[in-house]
């Protein structure tokens, strides 16, 4: 039913850059084509992103015992949907570190929604690592681990928008999937995605 839906939604922006194109002699309008990419990423521009501030709060001063060493975070809005990012690098100096990346797909959640739908279950293995793919406690979940330099990506999408990703060097992936666990206020983030609807 979903996928029934946005096909009628692409159909409808398609029309609507057709007749646009042929009023501004071939040149739809920039509505008219931010209509269409609306369309195409089941986009809502009514969903607004979490403030920059507001996802920094969840970057923890440290992670997996190393300090943060750096930190950005931003809003920024682009053909009328609005995303948020938020990231932080952590290090003791002596070589270990991780990143911690939260993003905040807004209005363009349609996005994730499809990604998710395309890869609901798949995995990958080769000498010395794997990749995953799969859903756990209704949320998407990606991992990604290479044992020749014991490095891992783990993220999670939570409240179908905010993606949260720790990488960096760890024993094994469940001590990533550990760190972020205790590192990072999961449960919050999904209301507060709540609440922005």
């Amino acid at each position: 039913a979903a996928l029934e839906e946005w096909a009628k939604q692409m159909e409808a922006a398609g029309k609507q850059v057709e007749a646009s194109a042929q009023q501004n002699q071939g040149a739809p309008s920039a509505a008219a084509i931010g209509a269409l990419v609306g369309a195409a990423v089941g986009g809502n521009s009514g969903v607004t992103a979490l403030p920059a501030d507001q996802l920094k709060a969840y970057l923890p001063e440290t992670l997996g015992g190393l300090p943060r060493t750096g930190l950005t975070a931003e809003r920024n809005a682009a053909m009328g949907f609005e995303v948020a990012e938020a990231s932080a690098s952590y290090g003791d100096g002596a070589g270990r570190n991780l990143r911690l990346e939260i993003n905040d797909t807004g209005g363009a959640q349609g996005l994730l929604a499809l990604a998710s739908w395309a890869n609901v279950e798949s995995e990958r293995q080769w000498d010395g690592g794997f990749e995953r793919n799969y859903r756990a406690d209704g949320r998407m979940v990606h991992e990604r681990w290479d044992s020749s330099g014991n490095r891992g990506e783990f993220s999670v999408i939570v409240g179908n928008r905010i993606a949260v990703e720790i990488s960096g060097q760890a024993a094994h992936m469940d001590e990533l999937k550990a760190t972020l666990a205790s590192g990072v206020d999961i449960a919050g983030l999904e209301a507060a995605a709540a609440q922005e609807k």
